[in-house]
C-alpha cells in the first residue's frame, strides 16, 4: 500500500498550492502586520502570535504575482520550517487533501527551475504545487531576516 500524506490546500492568485499538514501549526484570519525595517522584500512584516514574534512571508512576491493589500478574507498559515516558524500570507485556505506517494511528481521531473516548489500532486481532477517551505527563503534572506529581527529586538534566532 502507498504511503499517504495529508496536505493543506491553499489558493494564491488563483493558483492551487499545498504544504504538508505536519508543518502547519495553525491557520488564522489575516490581520494587520507590523513592518520590519531592513527585512528581505519577501517578508511583509511581523505578527505577535501568543507572545511569539513571527515573520510574515508574502508568497505573491516570491512568485511575482501582482501585488495587492492584505484583505479581510485572506489567511495566515502559521508553519514551521527547518529553521523557524513563519506565517504565510495566502488568499484562501480551502481544504485538507490526502495524497498517495504515487500521485506526487518530483520538481526535477517537471519544473527544474522552480526552486521554491518541491513537486506537484496530480489527481484525476487537478494538479497542486507542493510548496517547499525550507527553500522559501534563501540563505541570504534568512540571514537578513535574523539581523532585522535582532535589531528590532524581536528575535532570538
Amino acid at each position: 500500500m502507498d504511503n499517504i500524506q495529508n496536505f493543506i490546500l491553499f489558493v494564491l492568485d488563483e493558483h492551487d498550492f499545498v504544504i504538508p499538514l505536519e508543518s502547519v501549526l495553525r491557520i488564522a484570519r489575516a490581520v494587520s502586520v507590523k513592518p520590519l525595517p531592513n527585512a528581505p522584500d519577501i517578508v511583509e512584516g511581523i505578527l505577535n502570535v501568543q507572545g511569539e514574534v513571527i515573520p510574515v512571508v508574502n508568497l505573491r512576491k516570491r512568485f511575482d504575482f501582482p501585488p495587492r493589500p492584505i484583505e479581510i478574507e485572506d489567511h495566515f498559515i502559521i508553519a514551521k520550517t527547518a529553521r523557524r516558524v513563519i506565517a504565510i500570507l495566502v488568499d484562501e485556505v480551502r481544504d485538507i487533501i490526502e495524497s498517495q506517494q504515487t500521485q506526487i511528481v518530483n520538481r526535477a521531473d517537471i519544473l527544474p527551475n522552480m526552486e521554491f516548489i518541491e513537486g506537484v500532486i496530480k489527481t484525476d481532477q487537478d494538479m497542486y504545487y507542493i510548496q517547499d517551505l525550507d527553500k522559501l527563503l534563501s540563505l541570504e534572506e534568512e540571514e537578513r531576516l535574523d539581523a532585522s529581527l535582532k535589531k528590532s529586538g524581536s528575535g532570538d534566532s
